[in-house]
């Protein structure tokens, strides 16, 4: 893989996290939705975000990643 094929991976995990921060931020705001329950949510959301990354990094690699050795 080339530097900007990471570079693009890593900013859309990135953009993702960010809007996931956001839309928790606007979940704190509504009376409805507690300080808690919008830290689960965004904890959530980053870990599925991020157990993504693999598959997209051998996605754009073309080849499938074996464990290091």
């Amino acid at each position: 893989m080339d530097e900007s094929a990471i570079d693009a991976l890593i900013a859309s995990v990135d953009a993702e996290l960010a809007a996931t921060e956001d839309a928790a931020a606007v979940r704190v705001q509504h009376s409805f939705t507690d300080v808690r329950r919008a830290h689960r949510i965004r904890r959530r959301v980053e870990g599925v975000t991020l157990r993504t990354v693999p598959g997209r990094f051998e996605a754009a690699a073309g080849e499938p990643m074996g464990e290091a050795a």
